[in-house]
């Protein structure tokens, strides 16, 4: 017997339409485009006093601010079709070339050379019992020859007192 009633259960609505035809409205109804008072704020949000914030802060503007809830991704698109979405070209900076300044002005200061400290390099040898330097040589360029003939001077120098 209970299963003739679910029959007639099934009989009584099986004339109606089901339910996800109701979900969507006619094509005639739908304006031509739904996005259209979405594009106006958009529009008008960039072009205003916010030229240069990119999509995620216009969704966070319509999400916040004006209490929209709208797709982060539909807002990207919106904006991709206005010609809103534009980058901005940041050059990268360049290294500056290092000119160095006249030795003999810096020499007398006692200041250097005006060479920033990674381009310098540092030969030095202190004697352990003594303490004392024996050779030191800061240069932007110690070549082999020039190291060779400093500590030739040197050992002349200490080995012959």
């Amino acid at each position: 017997m209970q299963d003739t009633s679910r029959h007639d259960e099934h009989a009584e609505t099986s004339g109606r339409l089901a339910r996800f035809t109701y979900a969507r409205t006619p094509i005639a109804e739908t304006p031509a485009d739904r996005d259209m008072a979405l594009r106006t704020m958009l529009r008008d949000y960039a072009r205003g006093t916010h030229p240069l914030h990119g999509f995620c802060r216009a969704w966070a503007h319509l999400r916040h601010d004006m209490d929209m809830k709208v797709n982060k991704k539909k807002v990207h698109r919106l904006r991709k079709e206005e010609g809103l979405q534009v980058r901005i070209y940041h050059p990268r900076k360049r290294r500056r070339k290092f000119v160095p300044t006249d030795r003999s002005v810096c020499a007398e200061d006692g200041a250097g050379y005006g060479v920033p400290v990674r381009f310098l390099k540092i030969a030095s040898m202190i004697d352990e019992h003594t303490r004392q330097a024996l050779l030191n040589i800061v240069e932007r360029s110690i070549t082999a020859q020039r190291l060779t003939d400093e500590l030739d001077k040197m050992f002349e120098l200490w080995f012959n007192r």
